[in-house]
């Protein structure tokens, strides 16, 4: 089974659902280029959760965050909401005692 998130705040909710396996959530931060000034900012994150009744599920996060400019203003959009978000979710991570690790899983 498979369960995805469309929030962070879903996705740390689904985590007290059960136990992530190997105690770790993995995350991953992207920057796609759009064009010359415009870069796509995205975060995902996914565990292996066992179940407390029994059985186990993926549960994936994944989200598009902004974007980021550099005409000459320099915004940065995407990357302060991206932050935003990844501090939460190993904020809440911590306080559940798991660890973070770079990438996703995937079935």
């Amino acid at each position: 089974m498979r369960v995805e998130c469309q929030t962070v705040r879903a996705f740390v909710e689904n985590l007290h659902m059960g136990e992530p396996v190997e105690k770790a959530v993995w995350i991953d931060e992207s920057r796609r280029e759009i064009s010359e000034h415009k870069v796509l900012c995205s975060l995902q994150a996914s565990a292996v959760v066992q179940m407390k009744v029994g059985g186990e599920f993926l549960l994936s996060y994944g989200e598009d965050l902004g974007f980021d400019f550099s005409d000459g203003k320099s915004r940065k959009e995407g990357s302060v909401k991206m932050k935003s978000r990844r501090d939460y979710l190993e904020e809440c991570c911590n306080d559940m005692g798991l660890m973070v690790r770079p990438g996703i899983v995937s079935e």
